[in-house]
């Protein structure tokens, strides 16, 4: 959590924070990432994604993505990440061990994260496919 911020709430429960403004006020940035996808491209995806698969282009371009961010985050110091928004398509088909997967590669983010789910992440692509 970013300490300096007021604490609120939003009538759904979600808590919310505002930022402060005045002499007092730090400036801070924070980097946005989405469409993930984990699973997409991996051999295994089709008969349900395990987690040791890492030989597909989205657990490496997920990894790199995390690598990258960490880098502009060390490197950034006239506005500090505090933040990494991550948007919605974590998974490619809301499989469980996709969900995982894609949390170990982001808890290796050097700030905390914040995930909005999308579509893939709420429904099966295969049940899409193959049910009315």
């Amino acid at each position: 959590p970013l300490p300096h911020l007021a604490k609120g709430s939003c009538p759904l429960g979600h808590h919310t924070r505002v930022l402060p403004t005045g002499p007092s006020a730090e400036m801070a940035s924070f980097i946005f990432i989405a469409d993930l996808h984990l699973g997409e491209g991996c051999a295994s995806s089709n008969a349900g994604y395990r987690l040791n698969d890492t030989n597909c282009y989205s657990f490496q371009h997920l990894n790199a993505t995390v690598q990258k961010v960490n880098s502009i985050i060390d490197s950034s110091q006239a506005f500090p990440v505090r933040l990494v928004l991550v948007g919605g398509d974590l998974t490619s088909s809301a499989q469980q061990a996709e969900f995982v997967g894609a949390k170990r590669l982001l808890d290796r983010l050097s700030v905390p994260y914040l995930t909005i789910l999308g579509n893939h992440d709420i429904y099966s692509c295969r049940r899409r496919r193959f049910e009315p």
